[in-house]
């Protein structure tokens, strides 16, 4: 129980290699909060910019490999959200940035028990479907 405890109320003092610090403050000038967490071989850094929360992942070489922000679906393209909205109920969205692509990756609620999540490329097109 206290190993519970310490884990859930600890905060990672964890510091990245300079180079990933470096890329953070030219990529994400504005980036506010950030926390940084050691993710297997990357860097993870976790932070706010204009009122959404983003995620950025880095090689240990500054170079970053993608980031991620929580969107609203108002913010979605409008072919991405009115394909989701065929399905059912928009109930999270995560644009994901891969330097070369962008994807989309919507939770959908089918009905009361039943949720699917959804990635979308930046064309509209479904590219993966899983019952959640």
């Amino acid at each position: 129980m206290t190993n519970f405890l310490k884990n859930l109320f600890h905060s990672e003092n964890y510091r990245p290699p300079e180079p990933c610090i470096a890329s953070m403050e030219q990529s994400f000038p504005s980036a506010l909060n950030v926390e940084w967490h050691k993710r297997k071989e990357t860097c993870e850094a976790i932070f706010y910019k204009d009122e959404l929360e983003h995620i950025a992942i880095f090689e240990p070489s500054g170079t970053m490999l993608e980031y991620r922000v929580n969107i609203m679906p108002g913010l979605l393209p409008a072919i991405i959200k009115s394909s989701a909205e065929e399905t059912g109920e928009i109930m999270n969205c995560v644009m994901k940035n891969k330097g070369k692509t962008i994807e989309y990756e919507i939770i959908i609620r089918i009905n009361a028990l039943s949720r699917e999540l959804i990635t979308f490329d930046d064309l509209g097109k479904i590219t993966g479907k899983v019952k959640l």
